[in-house]
């Protein structure tokens, strides 16, 4: 599991790499400095039903992982 500053997570570096060199995924990360306001998603560490159906989710392992150690919650997958 890779994950960016822009709390995305992905499988693989290779994957990471392929998202990088997108134009658009470019274009967007380099006006982060200009950013004044940011809407931030708040979180337990349970997945919701909807993000459990997609496959979206951490592990149960990852998740007991988590909780194990003092993870109540997150804010942009910062636990």
């Amino acid at each position: 599991m890779f994950q960016h500053p822009s709390a995305l997570i992905f499988g693989s570096e290779a994957a990471l790499q392929v998202l990088m060199q997108d134009q658009y995924v470019h274009e967007s990360l380099s006006l982060f400095d200009k950013v004044t306001l940011a809407l931030v998603g708040i979180g337990p560490i349970e997945p919701s039903r909807l993000l459990t159906l997609s496959g979206n989710v951490f592990s149960q392992e990852e998740q007991n992982y988590l909780r194990d150690h003092g993870a109540v919650g997150d804010i942009l997958l910062h636990f």
